[in-house]
């Protein structure tokens, strides 16, 4: 009986490890997603930046 409670127990630890795991990953894809947008935005302005200036000249 106290071996299957502890084998409970260590199959409810390995789930909250993999929700960790995926917690993390899908953080780590956001964070990634999220800093390629902003160097696209940067990228973009930038481009439109010397646009402007080529312009005036």
């Amino acid at each position: 009986m106290a071996n299957k409670i502890s084998k409970k127990k260590k199959k409810e630890q390995d789930n909250i490890i993999t929700a960790q795991v995926i917690g993390i990953g899908i953080g780590i894809a956001i964070g990634f997603l999220l800093l390629v947008l902003l160097i696209y935005v940067i990228g973009t302005n930038g481009t439109q930046e010397v646009q402007n200036i080529v312009n005036q000249m």
